[in-house]
Parts: structure tokens; sequence; C-alpha cells
């Protein structure tokens, strides 16, 4: 999916980028999920992260992170799971 530059920008802005893990450092749900606005609507930063660097989501999916780390954006431990797969995961 194609993100204005500016938008991408305060994005990467509000990522800290460590060994392991990008972690998000700014607005956080209550159980640690990163939250960004884009287009007057906010989501939930992995999803962003997902949009931004994999492609669209299919409407039944959600985006997972491998790594476990609620905060975390890094691509590489995202990946797409049913509803039903992701609650198996708890």
């Amino acid at each position: 999916m194609k993100f204005p530059q500016k938008a991408v920008n305060r994005f990467n802005a509000k990522v800290s980028i460590t060994k392991d893990c990008h972690l998000w450092n700014a607005a956080k749900q209550k159980q640690g999920y990163g939250m960004f606005s884009y287009d007057g609507k906010s989501m939930p930063s992995h999803r962003f992260a997902y949009l931004l660097h994999k492609g669209n989501i299919s409407e039944n999916m959600v985006v997972h992170q491998t790594c476990e780390n609620n905060a975390c954006v890094n691509p590489e431990h995202l990946e797409l799971q049913t509803k039903s797969q992701n609650k198996k995961n708890y």
C-alpha cells in the first residue's frame, strides 16, 4: 500500500530500532499496542507497519507479532493470521 512520504516520516519518527524489535515509542493502549493516526483514523501501529511494508490485509485477517512484543512494528515480525489462529497464540 502506498502512503504519502509525510505520513511515513511521521510513523518512522516514533520507532526505535533495536537489535531485534522495532519499538513503538508513542501513544499506546493499556495492553501495550502502539496506536498511529492516519487520514483521521487511529489504528494499531503494527497494522500500519504491515500495510506500509507488506501490503493489504484481508478483511478476516489480523496482524500477529511473532516476537510477542505488543510494541513491536518490525515488518519481519509481522504476519497475517485469522482471528481464531491469533486467539490460539494466547
